[in-house]
């Protein structure tokens, strides 16, 4: 025997992840103590600016160093039939109905297309009744947990969903009923609101509609992969007319329009998506793509590939849309359904969702739900944007584990500031209340 060649290794390149330990733990504990009955449970926090991924949570977990060797079969099987499902990256690979975090897409989309301005009002008696077209008397009945008079920054703030069946579907389809048929007090009250310029009652509206709303959506990233680098990424589900109709066979509706706008129906998300969607409310509109790889470094640590943020599009919107909808989120931290993620270390934006799932009604009228919490910090320069989800959940709930997210990274960072003192929860609040902290805020 004698050697023919000799040829040194090269040592390979190695890679620097954007994750941040210290942040990844407190999350994971957060996330841990958070989802009380959940199977299933999963966080996201990503920078604005750049997409990278500063945590990323899935639960319940696994030891993947049961995979180096021979795998016993009894812990194979455990995990496999876990239903809880550890194998499972949650945070990429689920999809759910997005419940009303969707309404940051649609308040964006219906600000943008001039739909309605922040300062319109809408009147929600707390339901909505639409007539079937063919026969009248079919009546579908779609109610509402909140009633009152909406502009943007209330129906945001209180997740009205009148005021966002409205900005997507337009007002209710009925039958117009001759004057003559009507009791006084009934025209008395539909004068009162058109001389108020309030929306609502028998008034004509006209609402996005599907297309447009789906156009927005998939502009956000909906319907297609974030394209993290990370294997087994699902790529959610925006329905629109002609998808209904070459799925189903059957024609879009106006109820289809409505559940669209408050993310139940024919749209599915991953919370990354949601994050990216977030991500580009707080950073100007820009989609970008996450990512967990940072810098390509040699054998001795040196940078060969920095990490360079990469711009999947530009939205088509404006500073003060999106400073609107930001404004929106913040009140509802601050006075509204997401009041549980408001800590008195920082001002932050959150958007709660209760989006439900399944056929089988727990009661008459009540699915059972997951819980979404979407939001932003700091609220005057945002540097993160986080998702969390809960499965069987609310976002009331959710939200908590929201705050205490964003309070971890405050306090890892060094961040802090001051805030403005959270109004509490309905009944307590009063719109008078609610209305001069909106004006308070920058």
């Amino acid at each position: 025997l004698r050697t023919l060649r000799l040829e040194d290794p090269t040592p390979g390149n190695g890679i620097q992840l954007t994750i941040d330990l210290e942040l990844q733990a407190a999350v994971h504990d957060i996330l841990i103590e958070s989802m009380g009955g959940s199977l299933f449970a999963s966080a996201v926090v990503v920078d604005v600016h750049t997409g990278e991924i500063l945590a990323m949570v899935s639960v319940p977990t696994y030891d993947p160093n049961i995979f180096t060797g021979e795998v016993e079969e009894d812990t194979l099987t455990a995990l496999l039939e876990d239903e809880g499902r550890p194998l499972v990256n949650h945070v990429i690979a689920d999809q759910f109905a997005s419940g009303s975090i969707f309404k940051v897409i649609t308040g964006t989309a219906a600000l943008s297309e001039g739909v309605i301005h922040p300062d319109e009002v809408i009147f929600s008696p707390g339901v909505i009744e639409v007539q079937n077209e063919v026969d009248p008397r079919i009546v579908y009945t779609f109610r509402d947990t909140t009633s009152g008079y909406f502009d943007f920054l209330r129906g945001m703030a209180e997740s009205s969903n009148v005021y966002f069946w409205y900005l997507s579907g337009g007002s209710p389809f009925q039958i117009a009923v001759a004057e003559e048929l009507l009791t006084s007090e009934d025209i008395a009250e539909q004068r009162r609101l058109e001389a108020a310029g309030i929306i609502g009652g028998s008034q004509d509206f006209t609402g996005l509609g599907a297309e447009r709303l789906a156009h927005w959506a998939r502009a956000f990233g909906l319907d297609e992969p974030t394209g993290i680098d990370l294997v087994g990424e699902a790529a959610g589900a925006v329905g629109d007319p002609e998808w209904k109709l070459r799925t189903f066979g059957e024609p879009w509706g106006q109820g289809d329009s409505y559940n669209f706008g408050i993310g139940q129906g024919f749209v599915s998300v991953t919370p990354l998506q949601m994050a990216m969607v977030t991500a580009a409310i707080a950073n100007g509109g820009q989609v970008l793509q996450p990512r967990v790889v940072g810098d390509i470094v040699d054998a001795d640590g040196r940078v060969v590939e920095p990490f360079t943020p990469r711009i999947v599009r530009q939205l088509d919107v404006t500073p003060q849309t999106l400073e609107t909808v930001r404004r929106g989120m913040a009140m509802a931290v601050l006075g509204g359904t997401a009041g549980n993620a408001w800590f008195p270390e920082m001002q932050v934006g959150g958007k709660t969702g209760t989006a439900e799932f399944g056929e089988e009604r727990l009661f008459k009228d009540q699915f059972p739900t997951h819980g979404w919490f979407l939001g932003f910090a700091p609220y005057e320069e945002p540097e993160i944007a986080i998702v969390v989800f809960h499965e069987l959940g609310s976002g009331f709930l959710t939200a908590e584990a929201g705050g205490a997210i964003m309070r971890a990274w405050g306090e890892i960072n060094d961040v802090f500031g001051t805030v403005m003192p959270a109004l509490g929860q309905l009944p307590v609040r009063t719109v008078e209340a609610f209305n001069e902290i909106a004006r308070q805020l920058p």
